[in-house]
């Protein structure tokens, strides 16, 4: 294994180096990784003097050497009982079996999930120290099973980590607050405060990949040989400059802590803090130059709040990619994405039209929100954490991206 190459610029090895498949098991071999990769050598150097720390250790006291020699090496906080955060690691080991088992569930039929299955031992094991063990157990280069529970206890030790760490960086209570406040500064200074629930019924093509043609008036049959999809949607309203209202959807959520451990993943990005777009809405407007008057208002009115307005990415009248760093984005999802700041928090907002917002949830092309989430992964997230030398799939193969689209497309079909 080519470990230079693994722990190069951009790879995201470099930030979790515990995430690589393999390890030497000679000295010879480890010691080659000081030319190759330091840091590598030095996370795993570490994890193996705190398993020899506690090994020495009397049983009773090998919590506390755990803990401390883990407290200042990441430093965690202060303050709290060793047998408290003790409690909250194994905590946040079984988080991190869920966060496997539902990407598993998510994209793999029941029938094929075997190989993904996750070590009974391991699975078994929230206790840290049991899982340093078999991170350390010495297996031979044709135990596969073996290298599979080392590796599976290495993830999962990494990962406890990291939602640990988003926990406490990224605190749900907080974020929820600000999601209220944006929405009561929306309601506030933007909205009238009349709501309208409506039944949307949008016309498909299938010979088009069922993208949206065309809203269906109420009463009014649907086209030939085309797919309708009712769903009821809420419109609120903008205040116009004219007096007249402009209809709007507006959605608002925050990233929750799984989505924010894979961006961290997809990203080689060691400190959850560097992930900005924790905060994000949604404004759907009925078409383009509803869209170009309701932004109009948004830039004019956001400054009344003492809020700033940045524009981020757009292709509504281009014809690229919205972002041009993103590989995955299509250039046919039709999108614009813009920061708000109020208040200090940052807001990432995102602008489409009803036929846009519509293909990113029905349309089975690339238009598709869960196809595009499914391109990223099969580039990123599967390969670090279902790597092909133990799970047996090679992630580049266009087949597997045709199995799993299959998949979806049977799952969403309406």
């Amino acid at each position: 294994m080519d470990y230079g190459r693994l722990g190069a610029n951009g790879s995201p090895y470099r930030e979790f180096p515990l995430l690589v498949p393999f390890f030497p098991q000679s000295v010879r071999g480890l010691y080659a990784l000081r030319r190759n990769w330091p840091l590598l050598r030095g996370e795993l150097f570490r994890s193996r003097r705190l398993y020899r720390l506690v090994l020495k250790a009397p049983k009773n006291k090998r919590r506390k050497v755990f803990i401390r020699f883990y407290r200042d090496t990441y430093h965690l906080p202060l303050g709290i009982s060793h047998a408290k955060l003790y409690g909250e690691i194994s905590g946040f080991l079984r988080r991190a079996d869920q966060f496997i088992q539902e990407l598993v569930r998510e994209y793999f039929v029941e029938g094929s999930r075997g190989q993904f299955t996750i070590n009974r031992k391991v699975k078994a094991t929230d206790d840290p120290i049991g899982l340093l063990g078999f991170c350390f157990q010495k297996t031979a280069p044709t135990d596969a099973a073996g290298r599979k529970r080392a590796f599976e206890a290495r993830r999962k030790l990494v990962l406890a980590q990291l939602l640990y760490e988003i926990f406490i960086s990224a605190r749900d209570d907080l974020l929820e607050y600000d999601q209220q406040m944006l929405t009561r500064h929306y309601e506030k200074n933007f909205f009238t405060k009349r709501s309208e629930k409506v039944l949307v019924r949008s016309v498909h093509d299938p010979d088009n990949g069922y993208q949206t043609v065309g809203i269906l008036p109420e009463g009014q049959a649907a086209p030939p040989g085309m797919k309708v999809v009712e769903k009821p949607l809420t419109f609120r309203f903008f205040r116009g400059h004219d007096g007249q209202e402009i209809p709007v959807i507006f959605e608002s959520g925050v990233k929750t802590n799984s989505s924010h451990l894979e961006k961290m993943l997809r990203k080689g990005i060691r400190d959850p803090d560097a992930i900005i777009d924790l905060r994000r809405y949604l404004l759907v407007f009925r078409n383009r130059w509803e869209m170009d008057r309701g932004l109009r208002v948004l830039r004019e009115r956001v400054h009344c709040v003492a809020g700033v307005i940045h524009d981020h990415s757009s292709n509504i009248w281009t014809n690229g990619r919205a972002d041009d760093a993103n590989p995955h984005s299509s250039p046919a999802f039709r999108q614009k994405k813009f920061v708000v700041m109020l208040d200090g928090r940052r807001f990432e907002g995102m602008v489409q039209t009803l036929p846009d917002y519509l293909d990113g949830k029905y349309a089975r092309n690339d238009k598709n929100h869960a196809l595009y989430k499914l391109r990223q992964r099969l580039s990123s997230t599967f390969p670090i954490l279902f790597p092909a030398g133990i799970y047996g799939t090679d992630w580049k193969d266009p087949l597997v991206e045709v199995n799993l689209r299959s998949k979806f497309i049977a799952e969403n079909s309406h």
